[in-house]
């Protein structure tokens, strides 16, 4: 079993060696079977056997160690003090004059990430079923934080662990103490940031849940109103910065460039994608052809019995090139656009990777991996007949104009609105995306947001009962 330092970790990049003897200088070495977390440069959480017993050990390394240290130290008592559910602290020390800390926590086998125990992802937030009862549980774990006059100010899904029924707030450097001053704005605002990770048809429940703990306390009486404020506005700072993230080489995206190209990927899917990067022209030689045109060549590839879209953004002729050499490419914005679409709720095939040929800062052609969507566009609905039942249209009608609803909310409009780019398999996804904008001003916002719902109107002759249902609900919405 290979052995090392605490302050060699921080050389160790992503994938620092397992199973590892750590090194402690005033205390038995324990050994990592397994890393949970790695934040290469400064924090590595790990699975441990120490003194016979399974514990969670957190491993800080840089300049920043003992200060990171100390905070989860100090976040772990203020838990224990007011009785909040949280693992034990077994150990902790400084090493290293202070550039390696750790700090050694209870370990649960059993206990599952509150994310994973009630389904969430980081996108991806519409059309899950009804709230699971892990998540109601951490609401009014998070109800009585507030009420003991702390929170978690990076607080998300798996800064929680649910345990036999209960859930144990994990991740305690993130946990302060609410200054007197603004307390209830803070609290507001702690509880819309929750707000904004979960899907909005749980919001109400998930409130409910929290009420039920929080109001309480003569002091904690929110307005629910200002927290589903303050939830939209984190939503909306959520996807744009997802979107960032997907641009650059971290713990969710692995992003490389070269002078020729450039590649981003879901890191958790890179290893099975690998072949389609490295050769997408020979992936598409090889795939069933579901569209060839000037612009745009769309194929169905099977990877591993799962079905993807590749779609290659081609470049027409030699004005095409001249125009396109200093823009991004059309599929770094689809990318983009796909990831904070379905950060705010709107369904799009989810986007799996990105190649952007280039000759140092001139783009050439791109390349977008997503998910496949097995669902027939609007025009073909159409000519189905069990398509044209009247609970069909209104589903679809409902649909369309719950979209339209968050254009308006978030200023997005999506450039090409017809409906050969709406798909329907019992839910209405949004394909082609390179056209999507998200806009900061009301005024120049509000004109492509018509034209928007011109385009998709003319898809259907006037007073036809597709057309006439589909004003109706843009005007009740």
């Amino acid at each position: 079993m290979t052995t090392i330092h605490l302050q060699d970790l921080a050389h160790a990049g992503r994938e620092p060696p397992v199973p590892v003897r750590l090194v402690l200088d005033r205390d038995k070495a324990p050994e990592v079977g397994a890393w949970l977390r790695v934040l290469p440069g400064k924090r590595y959480v790990g699975r441990a056997t120490w003194k016979g017993r399974q514990v969670l050990i957190k491993v800080f390394v840089g300049p920043g160690a003992a200060r990171m240290a100390n905070a989860e130290r100090a976040g772990i008592e203020r838990l224990r003090r007011t009785e909040l559910p949280t693992p034990r602290m077994l150990g902790a020390d400084t090493e290293g004059a202070g550039q390696a800390a750790w700090v050694m926590t209870a370990f649960f086998p059993a206990a599952r990430p509150l994310s994973q125990a009630a389904g969430l992802s980081v996108e991806g937030l519409s059309g899950l079923p009804g709230c699971p009862e892990a998540l109601l549980t951490a609401s009014r774990t998070i109800a009585r934080m507030h009420n003991a006059g702390l929170m978690q100010d990076d607080i998300h899904p798996d800064n929680f662990l649910y345990h036999k029924n209960d859930c144990l707030v994990v991740d305690a450097a993130e946990v302060q103490s609410i200054p007197r001053i603004k307390a209830l704005a803070r609290i507001t605002r702690n509880t819309g940031k929750w707000l904004a990770q979960l899907p909005e048809n749980w919001w109400a429940p998930v409130l409910r849940a929290y009420s039920s703990q929080a109001d309480h306390c003569p002091d904690h009486h929110l307005d629910y109103e200002r927290v589903r404020e303050q939830a939209i506005r984190w939503r909306a700072w959520r996807a744009r910065n997802l979107g960032l993230k997907a641009m650059r080489d971290c713990s969710l995206f692995r992003v490389h460039g070269t002078p020729t190209r450039f590649v981003s990927c879901w890191r958790s899917e890179y290893d099975d994608l690998a072949p389609i990067l490295e050769a997408p022209d020979r992936a598409m030689a090889d795939c069933h052809l579901l569209k060839d045109g000037g612009t745009a060549t769309v194929g169905l590839l099977i990877r591993n019995g799962r079905r993807l879209v590749i779609k290659r953004y081609n470049i027409k002729n030699r004005w095409h090139r001249l125009r396109r050499l200093l823009r991004p490419s059309r599929a770094r914005h689809s990318w983009i656009a796909g990831h904070r679409l379905r950060t705010l709720g709107i369904d799009t095939p989810r986007p799996v990777a990105m190649i952007e040929e280039r000759r140092w800062i001139f783009r050439g052609r791109g390349f977008l991996i997503t998910e496949y969507c097995p669902g027939k566009d609007l025009i073909e609905m159409g000519q189905d007949k069990k398509a044209g039942e009247p609970a069909v249209i209104e589903a679809i009608v409902e649909r369309i104009a719950r979209v339209f609803a968050l254009f308006r909310r978030y200023h997005i409009t999506h450039g090409d609105f017809k409906a050969t780019n709406l798909l329907w398999d019992g839910e209405l996804s949004i394909i082609d995306l390179d056209a999507v904008s998200f806009f900061r001003s009301k005024f120049r916002w509000k004109r492509s947001y018509h034209k928007d719902i011109d385009r998709l109107s003319r898809n259907w002759p006037a007073g036809s009962p597709m057309r006439r249902l589909l004003s109706d609900a843009l005007v009740k919405s």
